[in-house]
């Protein structure tokens, strides 16, 4: 047996949410938060911390045994290379055909409705967005601060990936498209690929339902197009009493 196998590991979500009893605001950071939930990693300690502070200057990143790891995908690697779980993918003995599905539904998520929730949110939205997040920095520097550090930036990223480039129409029509596509695929009732146990996937389309339906007013266009499909809000409710007893529900 291996020092990593012999010996209990220490690790930390560090997220914008320190309570462990409250799922978290951003999308990513649920996602970690599931995969090792659906995993079994036991102990896990959150962290609620500044984005100014973490690695890449985004969240999450984890704490194992002190070893600062940054983004959601390297820690759950890192977390397998150390033996600490194994990888749900490999546990549900997923084929080479369910594994490129699990690939083109988060490219699906993670390039397309996290970006429309995000547009929505710190663009559409800037102000209510700070009020909600950043209600701790007086007015006037959190004008500042949102307008140079978020604002701007997310204007000049989603004009170069060209989603202001649409117009408002084009704009909902794309978000319909790629809501009802992810609609196709989740199930009101167990896992997404069918299986026994949750897989990648799961934690993926969770991490995003969570973020949205946390916080809806934030994103009111794209949390509209989820309700249009009520079996996503028992999908998402189903996992979060099964995995998280000690959570309130959010749906």
């Amino acid at each position: 047996m291996s020092q990593d196998e012999s010996k209990p590991h220490k690790v930390t979500i560090c997220r914008f949410t320190a309570d462990p009893n409250l799922f978290c605001s951003a999308p990513f950071c649920n996602k970690l938060d599931a995969l090792m939930t659906f995993s079994g990693v036991e102990g896990v300690q959150y962290e609620g911390v500044s984005v100014l502070k973490a690695p890449r200057r985004l969240l999450p990143y984890a704490k194992i045994d002190d070893v600062i790891v940054p983004d959601s995908e390297l820690v759950y690697d890192t977390l397998k290379e150390k033996g600490i779980l194994k990888c749900l993918d490999a546990k549900a003995s997923l084929n080479p055909q369910e594994v490129a599905l699990t690939y083109a539904i988060k490219a699906l998520v993670e390039k397309s409705l996290v970006e429309y929730m995000v547009y929505e949110r710190w663009v559409e939205n800037h102000t209510l967005t700070l009020n909600t997040f950043m209600s701790e920095v007086p007015g006037f520097m959190r004008g500042l601060m949102g307008y140079f550090f978020i604002w701007r930036p997310y204007e000049q990223r989603f004009w170069a990936t060209g989603l202001t480039r649409y117009t408002p129409e084009e704009q909902k029509r794309d978000l319909k498209a790629n809501v009802r596509a992810l609609s196709t695929y989740t199930p009101s009732s167990g896992y997404i690929l069918g299986k026994a146990t949750p897989t990648r996937v799961d934690a993926i389309v969770f991490g995003f339902l969570t973020a949205v339906y946390r916080f809806p007013e934030l994103c009111p266009k794209v949390a509209a197009e989820l309700n249009d499909y009520p079996h996503l809000r028992e999908y998402h409710h189903q996992l979060s009493v099964k995995f998280w007893p000690q959570r309130k529900p959010i749906v």
